[in-house]
């Protein structure tokens, strides 16, 4: 990942309205999967989202990344 991760909380995300993202990253090890921890950017509400080569476990829900996909085709998001 090439930008680097927002930490800082009431970061304006400029034209999109509403606040930037806080993001942790975990590489992982044997026993557990690489992770990102995502953070609301005005509160502490926050989302787990664990992968591997093949699939995404977000908020303990696991799917394939295509499964995945579709969801946020369905959003109006194309990924």
């Amino acid at each position: 990942m090439s930008e680097k991760l927002n930490k800082k909380m009431i970061q304006s995300s400029g034209n999109s309205g509403g606040w930037k993202l806080r993001i942790w990253q975990s590489r992982g090890d044997k026993k557990c999967s690489p992770s990102f921890l995502v953070k609301c950017g005005c509160c502490n509400e926050k989302v787990k989202i664990y992968y591997d080569k093949d699939r995404l476990e977000i908020n303990g829900v696991l799917s394939s990344k295509e499964e995945w996909r579709k969801l946020f085709k369905l959003c109006g998001f194309e990924i």
